[in-house]
């Protein structure tokens, strides 16, 4: 009986020995996982600040490959042909150094309005896979009626001048044309600045890909 008591207790022992290491194996790979998606996940994380920031020199240090490396060069191609659009829309009354910084100006008020939120990450293999959401305002519900066809009021608005006030109509009348053109030109991208803060935002769904790469987390695809 006592070597039978002995036989099942060293058993009981192998038995809770395998059981404790098998844990302990579950547990090691558990937070290995976890702590290679937390490492991906700081460099898609800054990617976003980035992205929000319309700091391209800042999103290029964090993107590797040619498919993640097109979606930046879409983006800065995008906003790129803003300021010739400008000088075309005026007939050329002003100069592309001049639409370009307009541009520059609107640019970044549109993206202090994005969000780029980062997800849940899913490891796949050496790699991790992050699903975002992208907040933009809805440049399709601006009214642009207002700018298309201005009254005197409006006009007046865009000139930053109080119709009841004749020393303001004074102003205006000892303005050259090309003043007058730059002040009218002011007003409007400060118009457009003003409605794109007041629009409703649009939410889109993608994903980014983060890889190690040479060492460094890297984003090598993003949808």
């Amino acid at each position: 009986m006592k070597n039978t008591k002995k036989v099942l207790s060293l058993l009981m022992a192998i038995v809770m020995a395998f059981a404790f290491t098998g844990c302990s194996k579950d547990e090691k790979k558990e937070n290995k996982v976890d702590v290679i998606v937390e490492e991906a996940r700081v460099t898609a994380d800054d990617f976003a600040k980035a992205f929000t920031a319309y700091d391209t020199e800042k999103m290029e240090e964090y993107l590797y490959g040619e498919d993640a490396t097109e979606f930046l060069s879409e983006l800065e191609e995008d906003f790129s042909e803003l300021g010739a659009s400008l000088v075309s829309e005026t007939n050329g009354a002003i100069s592309k150094e001049k639409a370009d910084a307009y541009a520059d100006k609107i640019v970044k008020k549109i993206f202090s309005c994005v969000k780029m939120e980062v997800g849940e990450g899913k490891p796949i293999g050496d790699k991790v896979e992050f699903s975002i959401k992208i907040q933009t305002p809805d440049f399709e519900s601006i009214d642009m009626s207002e700018l298309q066809n201005p009254d005197d009021e409006v006009m007046m608005k865009i000139l930053g001048i109080d119709m009841n006030d004749p020393s303001g109509l004074k102003q205006i009348e000892s303005l050259s044309s090309q003043q007058l053109m730059d002040r009218a030109l002011d007003g409007m991208i400060n118009w457009v600045i003003e409605k794109i803060e007041d629009v409703d935002t649009v939410e889109e769904d993608g994903e980014v890909v983060v890889e190690k790469i040479n060492g460094n987390w890297k984003i090598t695809e993003i949808d």
